[in-house]
């Protein structure tokens, strides 16, 4: 049986859609600590994924695609890779998240949420979904 907090997580910057870059940065703040605090994860350090990023010459805009992402995973050495999108329209916000295995490519678990609210209560929706993963 695994320990609390044995399976390495890399988390990806979560991908805007008619939401600013700054604040689907500060969601994506958010969602580290929240998966964090979930006690199941090891939350690969972000800089740690920046530096990967960097010497492989990609941005964390480039890992919108799957096979990218469970690539990075591998090279950070995590088991995990979470890739996540929030988007607008109209008055309605969506938050999605997918959790990959890193060795098979499977989405493990999906959690999403449409909330029709202001902006900053979409940090409840990740506190939610974070909850609903971190299972």
């Amino acid at each position: 049986m695994k320990k609390v907090g044995d399976i390495s997580l890399a988390i990806f910057d979560i991908h805007s859609i008619n939401v600013s870059y700054d604040e689907s940065q500060v969601l994506t703040s958010f969602l580290r600590s929240q998966m964090a605090q979930t006690n199941f994860y090891t939350i690969v350090e972000r800089q740690y994924i920046q530096k990967i990023l960097k010497e492989q010459g990609l941005q964390q805009l480039d890992i919108f695609n799957q096979d990218t992402a469970v690539h990075l995973g591998k090279l950070v050495g995590a088991k995990k890779v979470l890739l996540g999108e929030v988007g607008q329209i109209g008055q309605t916000y969506t938050l999605t998240f997918r959790l990959v295995d890193v060795e098979t490519g499977v989405v493990d678990k999906t959690a999403s949420k449409a909330c029709k609210c202001a902006k900053d209560e979409l940090v409840n929706v990740i506190s939610e979904l974070a909850a609903q993963l971190g299972k």
